[in-house]
C-alpha cells in the first residue's frame, strides 16, 4: 500500500509556505507504551458548519507557526494509530513516537510499535544528518542506509509524525524563518491573509470542531486524484496543532490514519553528532534496505 501523506502536504501547503517566505527554496529516550489516547474517529467528532480558507482564524494560524517552527531545535511527542479493512482484511497498529529534529534537515527518531492484544513490540531509530539517513531495527539488530532525500520520499517517512515532518519542511531554509521571527503578530497576520487571498479559490476546507469538549479550528486538503484527505486540528486555546488525520481508500483498502500530539517542545541546539548513527557492534548492515513495520 503506497501512502504517501507527506508528498500530499508538501503539494497543498505549496503556495503557502511561498508565500510568508517570500522565498521558493522553502520546499531521546523510548517511551513505554500506553493506552491510546487519539480522538474519536473524525465521524463522531463534533462539528460545526464546514467553510473555506475565507474562514480560516488567522491570528490562530499565526500562533501556531510562531509556536511549532520559530526555534531551530524541537523535541516532538505523538501517538500513531493506522486502521485499515480490505475484504478478508482488517488491522489496527499504534505506534508511539519520539522525535528529535534540527534544521536543516537533522532528525533523531524513535518509533515504537505495540499490540495490545499480544504485547509484541517493534522498535525502530532513524536517524538523519541532513545527508545521510540511517533505520536501525533494534529488535532485528540491523541497519540501513539511504540519501535523506531517498527517505524523504519512502512511505516510512510519515511514522516520524507530521508535525515533525511539517516543522523539518518549513525549516528548509532556516534564513527565512529567522527573517519570519522578526515579524509581530500582526505582521504576520497579514502576511497569512495576503497569502489566502483570493480565499475562496482555495482548496483548504475549515471547520470549529470540539473533541473531548476542547473547541478546534481544523483545516483540511482533499487529493481527489489519489483519494486523500488530511486534516489538522489547531487548539483555540494553546495555538498548537494536536491532531492530525489521514483517510482514503488507496487499492481497494479502506484506511484511516489518527495522530495525536503529546508534546512539541523547543529545545537548545545539540551537537550535530547527535544526528549520526553509529552501528552497535553486533547489527548488521541489511543489504537490500530496511522498511519500517509494525511486527
Amino acid at each position: 500500500m503506497q501512502l504517501r501523506p507527506i508528498a500530499l502536504i508538501r503539494a497543498s501547503l505549496a503556495g503557502l509556505i511561498v508565500a510568508i517566505s517570500g522565498s521558493s527554496s522553502l520546499a531521546l529516550t523510548e517511551a513505554t507504551p500506553r493506552p491510546r489516547q487519539l480522538p474519536a474517529s473524525p465521524n463522531l467528532i463534533s462539528q460545526g458548519a464546514v467553510g473555506n480558507a475565507c474562514d480560516l482564524d488567522t491570528r490562530l494560524a499565526a500562533q501556531v507557526i510562531r509556536n511549532s517552527i520559530f526555534d531551530r531545535t524541537y523535541n516532538t511527542r505523538s501517538i500513531i494509530t493506522i486502521q485499515g479493512s480490505s475484504p478478508g482484511l482488517n488491522f489496527d497498529v499504534e505506534a508511539q513516537v519520539t522525535t528529535l529534529t534540527q534544521a536543516p534537515g537533522q532528525f533523531r527518531s524513535e518509533i515504537i510499535f505495540a499490540d495490545a492484544n499480544t504485547q509484541n513490540q517493534s522498535k525502530y531509530l532513524v536517524t538523519s544528518n541532513g545527508e545521510q539517513t540511517w533505520i536501525y531495527d533494534k529488535i532485528g539488530d540491523r541497519y540501513a542506509s539511504m540519501s535523506y532525500e531517498g527517505f524523504d520520499d519512502s512511505d516510512d517517512s510519515f511514522l516520524m509524525g507530521f508535525m515533525a515532518n511539517l516543522g523539518l519542511m518549513l525549516q528548509a531554509d532556516f534564513s527565512d524563518i529567522e527573517a519570519m521571527r522578526q515579524l509581530s503578530e500582526a505582521q504576520l497576520v497579514m502576511v497569512l491573509k495576503d497569502t489566502i487571498a483570493p480565499c475562496q479559490a482555495s482548496e483548504l476546507s475549515v471547520a470549529l470542531q470540539t473533541i473531548n469538549g476542547q473547541s478546534y479550528q481544523s483545516f483540511g486538503f482533499e487529493d481527489k486524484a489519489e483519494g486523500f484527505t488530511m486534516t489538522g486540528f489547531m487548539n483555540r486555546q494553546t495555538g498548537k496543532i494536536d491532531y492530525f488525520t489521514l483517510n482514503g481508500n488507496n487499492d481497494g483498502m479502506d484506511f484511516q490514519l489518527n495522530e495525536k500530539t503529546i508534546s512539541r517542545t523547543a529545545m537548545a541546539e545539540v551537537a550535530a553528532t547527535t544526528f549520526e548513527f553509529i552501528p552497535p557492534a553486533t547489527a548488521q548492515q541489511a543489504e537490500e534496505g530496511i522498511s519500517i513495520g509494525a511486527f
